[in-house]
């Protein structure tokens, strides 16, 4: 049987799914499509079957004016109907990995495929893969070995010969060894992140021609430099951000709808976000519509909790968001972006919404790591996987927003000062 090699990073190897055991299976809430060649061999196997015909007839429902050929059906609580009440999958049970539906089977790994190379790496909307990931001390070593079978999906696929693609695997190398680098703080590393998307903002954009690759290693040899990297810190610190409008921004954004939801995509981020209103305010509230001067208040709350982390605490923080931009840098090209700048505005956003959640949740008799690791998956399920960061960046592109100053405003989550 033919292999398939792959680079993935340490932590992938490690991953086994919990199934039932899992504190927040990844089988409810959402949309799970079903392909047709997967139904169909699902149906064959059950054929002269009744309970399992009946399993299929009333756990997946048919959409011929959708996008997609079926669907999963999901019950009252917003869980997967397939589900038997241990949490485990009766498909599995009667059929085998191989008759799983292709999301099914392949989540919570991310599997891509750059030019002839495979990579695997994970989704931290995942409990588990969020463990392993955020709180090894190796978890981003990136390791070969080798697949049994080549993958049944690929999350991204393309060749590097496009002007746009080519650069890829070195602007990735480049901001993953620099978002590691452990003698700057992570704003620092995210202004410098920043900056050097601004500075290449004419070459490495949707349309533009390909970049001369004596100015790319130029640009991103200045990240290998430590007298730049200390005189782009400096000039970090000496700005001073006023954090108003990006908090407003982002708890806009993230604030859930005023109507309950339901499944374990989402119940996990409102329950977060109740804690939310308790610690800044009714401002905040689902459907609220806070004054300016209710959201200075709010505000200012938050910044007093900020201001009362313990350093130990605030470092551990910032360690661990450090892992979630790796992963994320890792598993989302920069080409599904208009532009380098505009993929590490959004980093920014991504990573200041995190913090502020993790702010607002951290309760001191909680051991601080599983409280990261359930606001990281949580956040992940309930917003990165939803439409509201694609909008979120449209209203910030109408309002003339989308600029470097407009993105470094971000950092100033970080400085909040009550």
């Amino acid at each position: 049987m033919a292999t398939t090699a792959v680079l993935a990073a340490k932590y992938m190897t490690r991953f086994r799914c919990l199934a039932g055991d899992c504190e927040a299976t990844c089988c409810g809430g959402g949309t799970i499509p079903v392909e047709e060649s997967s139904h169909r061999r699902l149906t064959v196997l059950a054929d002269g079957d009744s309970g399992a015909l009946e399993l299929i007839e009333r756990g997946i429902e048919r959409t011929p004016g959708g996008p997609d050929f079926a669907r999963i059906r999901f019950d009252e609580a917003g869980e997967c109907s397939l589900r038997d009440s241990a949490g485990l999958c009766k498909v599995h049970q009667r059929f085998g990995h191989a008759a799983l539906f292709a999301v099914c089977a392949t989540y919570p790994r991310y599997a891509s495929k750059v030019d002839d190379d495979v990579e695997l790496f994970g989704t931290l909307a995942c409990p588990e893969v969020a463990r392993l990931a955020l709180l090894a001390e190796d978890a981003f070593e990136l390791a070969h070995f080798t697949l049994e079978e080549p993958p049944r999906v690929f999350r991204n696929q393309f060749e590097t010969q496009q002007p746009y693609h080519r650069s890829y695997k070195a602007v990735r190398a480049a901001l993953v060894r620099l978002i590691g680098e452990p003698a700057y703080t992570l704003t620092e590393k995210l202004f410098v992140m920043l900056w050097i998307a601004d500075k290449l903002k004419g070459v490495l954009r949707q349309g533009a021609p390909s970049v001369p690759p004596a100015e790319l290693d130029q640009a991103l040899g200045v990240l290998s430099q430590p007298e730049v990297l200390t005189s782009l810190a400096a000039s970090f610190r000496a700005l001073d951000l006023d954090g108003g409008l990006a908090f407003s921004v982002i708890t806009a954004s993230l604030r859930p709808p005023p109507e309950p939801r339901r499944g374990t995509q989402t119940a996990g981020f409102d329950a977060i976000w109740l804690n939310v209103v308790a610690r800044c305010g009714e401002a905040l509230a689902p459907g609220s519509t806070p004054t300016e001067a209710e959201l200075s208040e709010a505000w200012s709350r938050y910044a007093r909790l900020a201001a009362e982390l313990p350093k130990a605490s605030d470092a551990r923080i910032d360690l661990l968001l450090a892992r979630y931009l790796a992963n994320h840098l890792l598993t989302t090209p920069y080409m599904l972006s208009s532009s380098l700048l505009d993929y590490v505005y959004d980093l920014v956003v991504h990573a200041a919404s995190l913090r502020f959640l993790l702010v607002t949740e951290l309760d001191a008799e909680t051991n601080l790591d599983a409280q990261v690791v359930r606001v990281t998956y949580c956040f992940i399920r309930a917003v990165e996987h939803s439409a509201g960061p694609a909008a979120l960046r449209q209203a910030l592109r109408a309002q003339g927003l989308d600029g470097l100053p407009h993105a470094v405003g971000f950092l100033a989550l970080w400085r909040a000062v009550p």
